[in-house]
Parts: C-alpha cells; structure tokens; sequence
C-alpha cells in the first residue's frame, strides 16, 4: 500500500483460497486476477482505513506441484512440475535418475490422480507414450523385475562354484552360467 509501509506484507494463500491482510484481515481470493485481488484489497482498505490506497499486489513465488516416482529408480521421491511447460512421464522418470537394475523395463505403472492406471514398458515411456503429461497427485510405480532377487547356482569342478545372479531378462544359458563361474576347472570332465 503506497505510503503505508507498515502494511507492506507478503502472504501465502491458503488452500482454502484465502490470504490474511494487516488491519483488513482474511480476503478470499482464489481463482481471482492480481488485478481483481489488489482492487478487493483496495476497497477493504478504503471502506475502514485508508481514504484512497494505491495497492500493488505482485506474486513472489508460486506453490510447487509434485508428482511421485517411486520403486526401482535411482532417486525414488517427489519430483516437482514446473512452473512453465509441463511434467511428462518420460521426464519424470528421468528426473528420478532412470531405473534401477533391478527394475523390469516391461512394469512401469503410471497411475493418476484420478485413480487411471495404465502399464507401460521403458521403451514406450522412451518414445511417443512418454509423452503422457502428468498432472499433480500422479505417481510412476516402476516395479521390480521378479529375477531381481533371484539366484542360481552352479556346483562341481568349476573355478568359482557357488550362486549368482539370474539376469533381470531372465534369460541364462549353460555357457554363460559357466563363464560367470569362471569356466571349467582341470578336474571337469568336458
């Protein structure tokens, strides 16, 4: 307020859509223009306090919007959509660091605010699909493949018998489990 430095103020509005004032108190003021908010202020300081108060009401900073990657990424958490331009699930997913390698590149499952629930592979969130604009309250469940955990074991005359893990395409052929126990030792019989 122009020569009123005491009611020089910076307010959050609330997501109720209302902000508190000095002296005039709490206005309502979601989904209104600066404009329409600094003349509502305007005419509340004028109606009681001021006899005619030049207002300047500017936005400081806006609230973030967020939306959740979570499960197998590398950094599974919030990740903010940005002011200007939008938030799709490519980058997103991308903004959480990619997937794990425990991840299955074939489970990873958007679902919305709204409660819709799509599966997708990596390679469609890499291409067209990725495109999905997320809104905010969505989450990006990538899902763990179900041979992250999972083992097999290679025994008898090799190098270094014991268990390993199976790839997370869950393929594994005799001579790659062999190579990955450091072959055969001098006693196998080939």
């Amino acid at each position: 307020v122009y020569e009123e430095p005491e009611l020089a103020t910076e307010v959050t509005i609330l997501k109720t859509g209302q902000a508190s004032f000095p002296l005039i108190g709490t206005l309502e003021i979601e989904g209104l223009s600066l404009t329409e908010a600094s003349d509502q202020i305007r005419a509340r300081y004028a109606a009681d306090y001021i006899r005619t108060p030049m207002v300047t009401l500017t936005v400081v900073e806006y609230a973030t919007e967020y939306v959740s990657v979570i499960g197998q990424v590398s950094q599974p958490g919030k990740v903010p959509i940005p002011q200007v331009g939008q938030l799709d699930l490519g980058s997103a997913l991308a903004s959480a660091g990619g997937i794990t390698d425990s991840a299955d590149p074939k489970n990873l499952q958007w679902i919305s605010a709204a409660g819709e629930s799509r599966v997708f592979a990596l390679t469609e969130i890499q291409g067209e699909s990725g495109g999905i604009v997320m809104t905010a309250g969505d989450k990006l469940v990538v899902h763990e493949s179900v041979f992250a955990r999972s083992e097999f074991s290679v025994l008898g005359e090799v190098s270094k018998p014991g268990s390993y893990p199976i790839p997370k395409s869950g393929k594994m052929d005799l001579s790659s489990a062999l190579a990955m126990a450091g072959g055969l030792n001098e006693f196998a019989d080939a």
